[in-house]
């Protein structure tokens, strides 16, 4: 189980950071309130995938 939790928690990560790079650059297209979204679900996803890591 914990294996598992480090495989979740992993990919997790690295969404954490394919989304936090488009975010760096999209910064300029879009428009405000798109990027109060985009910011809190990548520091959502970065903070469960911090936590199943902890918990593994």
């Amino acid at each position: 189980m914990a294996f598992l939790l480090h495989i979740i928690a992993a990919l997790l990560w690295v969404l954490f950071g394919v989304m936090a790079t488009g975010f760096g650059a999209t910064i300029e297209k879009e428009p405000d309130r798109v990027h109060g979204l985009m910011l809190i679900v990548i520091l959502l996803v970065g903070s469960i995938a911090f936590t199943l890591q902890v918990m593994a």
